[in-house]
Formats: C-alpha cells, structure tokens, sequence
C-alpha cells in the first residue's frame, strides 16, 4: 500500500492493532479446514453430505477435546493512531447506555411503522367499520341509519343462519381432528 496517501497510514497502524486485538484461539484454523473440506468433498462429489458432515463432525469434536479450554487471550482494548497517540480518546467514544437505547427503541418503531399502518389500514379499520354498519339499515346507493340492534334481533330468528351456524360447527368438528391426525400420522422428512 502506498503510506503516502492520506489516512493509509493510520489504517495500516491500526490494522496491525486490531489483528492483535482479536481473540486469539488456535484451534478456529484447525476447525475451519476440516468444515472446508467437507464442503469441498461433497460440492466434489466424493462423499455423501451426511457421511462428509459425521467425518468434519468427529474431526472437530478430536480438535477441541486435544485443545485448551484457557486459549483466548484477552484482547487490548485501545487503538492508536500513526502518530502514536490514542488510547480512550484516539478510540471511539461509547454512546451514553440511556440515549442508546432511545435511539434503537426509535429505530425499531422507525422499521416496525410501515408494518403497522398497512395492518391498520386494511386489518383493524374494516373490521371497526363493519361493527359500525352492523348498527345501521344501509340500502344500496343511499346513506345508512342508525337502527341498533334490530339486525341482530333479525338473525337470531333467521332459520339460514341457524343453518349456517350448525354447518360451520360439523365443517370445523371433522376439519380440525382429521388433518391433525392425518398431519400427525405422517412420516416426518
């Protein structure tokens, strides 16, 4: 890299300090060919998937059963920067713990709002609408008014939504209990 641009410097002292901040455990190499080449081996077509898996399985389990369970090393926690000055100032500054929250709790309504208005929308104002209408006589091309409960009165009289009523119960009394037995008597993938 040419040290003579502006800012490369810095990145290649603190690269060099970053690299010694990561954790440093051994046997992540070690672990890592043995999953890449049981990748390579079955995009290869030389093994089965499921027999490369058990081989990088068991390779994996000998790695970190022969390994040191006190391997990582504490990371230093400050950069520097090329002129050899930092610490807690040359690193970044930690957001107030209050005014991080906030901010993520605004993010999270931020992502959630379009979400809500379309379920508001076309969820919760037809059904509040509908409870409205059920209030009133409404012919068709004219504006409604308000009778009460004199619709519902009608249908509890109404031998249809009896009808209608006594068929959904049968339809959900078969429905419900066969397709969780048949849901459950077959064979699992």
């Amino acid at each position: 890299m040419n040290k003579t641009l502006p800012g490369v410097s810095t990145f290649i002292d603190n690269l060099a300090n970053v690299q010694q901040a990561r954790p440093q455990i051994p046997t992540y190499p070690k672990i890592s060919t043995a999953l890449a080449n049981m990748v390579v081996s079955v995009l290869v077509g030389s093994a089965q998937p499921q027999a490369a898996l058990t081989t990088a399985a068991q390779k994996v389990d000998q790695i970190l059963s022969s390994g040191n369970s006190a391997e990582m090393t504490a990371p230093p926690t400050l950069l520097r920067r090329a002129d050899g000055t930092g610490g807690p100032r040359g690193a970044r500054r930690e957001v107030p713990r209050r005014r991080r929250g906030v901010s993520e709790h605004i993010g999270g309504w931020l992502f959630a709002t379009p979400a809500t208005v379309i379920i508001v929308l076309f969820g919760a104002v037809p059904i509040i609408w509908s409870i409205v209408l059920s209030f009133e006589h409404v012919p068709l091309g004219s504006g409604g008014r308000f009778i009460g409960t004199a619709n519902y009165r009608e249908l509890a009289h109404d031998p249809v939504v009896r009808q209608a009523i006594g068929h959904t119960f049968i339809y959900t009394a078969l429905f419900v209990p066969l397709t969780m037995i048949i849901g459950f008597s077959s064979p699992w993938p």
